[in-house]
């Protein structure tokens, strides 16, 4: 329910906004939505460590609260980036180390949920991507 609430509050914030908010978390906000959509329909996923489906739907819980965030700061779309691609790459390695139980299982709810992860990752990488030049 945390992970509704969040999204719900960030869709009620970005209506109050004063600053022009950028779309670089809509993608986020929809991926995060559509993996716990397949995390609530799927059974648990038992590994050595635990249930694969509550870590997961904790990982969305995190990202969903960090997209809430964002939100209630009021940022413009340069602050909104930076905020991004200081997250992203703490986003990924967690993603990472959540999701390697994950197979690449014919079962279709699997699948579709290591599909939609890797969108996900896709999209936190491009914050990293937009980081690295000024790194440079």
């Amino acid at each position: 329910m945390s992970i509704l609430r969040s999204l719900g509050e960030r869709r009620i914030l970005r209506a109050a906004r004063k600053n022009c908010p950028s779309t670089v978390w809509d993608a986020l906000e929809n991926g995060v939505f559509r993996a716990s959509t397949i995390l609530w329909e799927t059974p648990p996923m038992p590994t050595p460590r635990g249930d694969l489906c509550d870590d997961l739907l904790a990982y969305c819980a995190y990202l969903a609260r960090e997209i809430e965030v964002t939100e209630t700061l009021d940022l413009d779309a340069q602050g909104e980036w930076r905020r991004f691609e200081v997250i992203a790459p703490r986003a990924i390695a967690v993603l990472d180390a959540v999701a390697r139980d994950l197979d690449a299982s014919p079962d279709a709810p699997t699948h579709e949920l290591a599909a939609v992860l890797a969108d996900l990752r896709a999209d936190l990488v491009a914050g990293t991507r937009f980081a690295l030049p000024r790194a440079a």
